[in-house]
């Protein structure tokens, strides 16, 4: 599976599998990149990790990690060498400022990006 494939088969499993919506990418460093989405979640942080644990050909590279207020991993999908990061932003006072307003009516964004880094480098 190539890199564009990869991403067309994370923005299906977002949508549909995840049941997240998509969103244009508001903060500077997500925007303008190909390989980069963004998403608003109808439910909390806890239960994207758990739907994300259940998608099926996945497995995390790194394990979760819950740090100011952003659930994040790498995965890697079957045997493909490149690493997914996911990224769930809980709710936050930037969200009030103009350019949000597609987060307002969410309990979290959700940032995935397809890089081209081998999860086997970090072994």
């Amino acid at each position: 599976m190539d890199k564009p494939q990869l991403i067309e088969l994370m923005n299906s499993l977002a949508t549909e599998q995840l049941e997240l919506r998509a969103i244009e990418c508001v903060d500077d460093a997500f925007q303008g990149r190909a390989d980069t989405f963004c998403y608003a979640a109808p439910y909390d942080a806890d239960e994207f990790g758990q739907r994300v644990d259940r998608l099926k050909g996945f497995r995390s590279v790194t394990g979760w990690r819950d740090d100011y207020g952003v659930l994040s991993a790498a995965l890697q999908y079957e045997d493909v060498p490149r690493e997914i990061g996911v990224n769930f932003e809980r709710p936050n006072r930037f969200w009030a400022l103009d350019g949000y307003e597609a987060l307002r009516d969410a309990q979290g964004q959700v940032v995935i990006v397809v890089t081209d880094d081998d999860p086997a480098a970090r072994q």
